[in-house]
């Protein structure tokens, strides 16, 4: 949540990208079974994987 938190406060460009890869993730069925059907200790990490460790994502902070 931090790194979510760092990205919308200091850099607006990586904000964007961000929010541009979680609507298109969250679009997708498989992603939003797994997150909704994980127990919560796997959450952070699903998530993570999913949105925040995607090249885009990783060039764009």
């Amino acid at each position: 949540m931090s790194l979510i938190i760092a990205l919308i406060v200091e850099n607006p460009s990586a904000q964007l990208t961000l929010l541009r890869r979680l609507f298109s993730e969250l679009q997708k069925p498989t992603l939003m079974e797994a997150l909704l059907t994980a127990p919560g200790h796997q959450l952070e990490a699903l998530f993570a994987e999913a949105i925040l460790m995607t090249e885009p994502c990783k060039q764009a902070s």
